[in-house]
């Protein structure tokens, strides 16, 4: 089984998801997602090329039309081979609700996603 990681190539992936990943999923490839995005067209080529029955696609960066296509297919494979079947089908997503307050130059305070608290689901 391949477990084909989505993530934008413009965004810095953390040390404590490379740790999850490599925990979770053991072996692991990159697809990586243009700076400027996919069309909605390209999005459609991307999702027909991983297949489900034999590939795992965890984002960490969601491209919503994408992960609404896979979880769809995942949804259908699932229902035909039964619960308890994560290993033949899924999709996961990387979230982290933990944020931290930082201080800009002027003293504006803004969120911003934590470093730490990524959980893959």
């Amino acid at each position: 089984m391949k477990n084909i990681v989505i993530v934008n190539k413009a965004h810095k992936i953390f040390p404590e998801q490379e740790a999850i990943l490599r925990e979770k999923f053991g072996t692991y490839e990159f697809l990586y997602v243009p700076e400027e995005g996919w069309t909605l067209e390209e999005m459609g080529e991307v999702a027909e090329s991983i297949d489900l029955w034999q590939d795992r696609a965890v984002f960490i960066s969601p491209v919503p039309f994408l992960l609404a296509t896979l979880a769809y297919k995942a949804g259908q494979l699932c229902g035909l081979v039964g619960p308890n079947s994560e290993d033949r089908c899924g999709v996961y997503v990387f979230h982290n609700d933990q944020r931290e307050k930082k201080e800009l130059p002027g003293g504006k305070i803004i969120s911003i996603t934590a470093a730490t608290g990524w959980v893959a689901t």
